[in-house]
C-alpha cells in the first residue's frame, strides 16, 4: 500500500513496528469525524477518538501481546484490545506530529 508510515516500536521488542497511513493523505471526512470525536476532554472522548484514529491510521505492522504472540493486522475492533499502550500512544503522537506539519486540521 502506497503513503505508509512506518514507525518503529523496537521498545517493544526487536523487529516490532506499524504501518500507519500519511495523515497527509487523510480525507477531509476522517479529520472532521475525528475532531468531533475528540470534542471535549472526557476520557469517553479521548478513547473515543483515539479508538477511530487507530483503527482508520494503522494498516499493517508485527506486533506481539502480553504473552508474546503476534497480534492479526489489520487492526479491528478486537485486535485493538491487544495492542500495547506504548503502540497506540506512538501512533497518536506520530500522527499529531505530522498533522501539524501539513495536513489540514482545525486547531492543530
Amino acid at each position: 500500500m502506497a503513503n505508509l508510515i512506518k514507525i518503529d516500536l523496537s521498545e517493544l521488542g526487536e523487529g516490532q513496528y506499524v504501518e500507519i497511513k500519511d495523515p497527509k493523505i487523510m480525507p477531509y471526512g476522517f479529520q472532521k469525524q475525528l475532531q468531533e470525536k475528540f470534542k471535549n476532554d472526557s476520557i469517553d472522548s479521548i478513547f473515543g477518538g483515539t479508538e477511530f484514529a487507530v483503527l482508520k491510521l494503522i494498516k499493517n505492522g508485527y506486533v506481539l501481546d502480553e504473552d508474546d504472540n503476534p497480534i492479526p493486522f489489520p487492526i479491528n475492533a478486537e485486535s485493538l484490545l491487544l495492542l500495547p499502550m506504548l503502540a497506540i500512544n506512538t501512533v497518536m503522537l506520530k500522527y499529531g506530529e505530522i498533522a501539524k506539519q501539513g495536513a489540514n486540521i482545525p486547531n492543530a
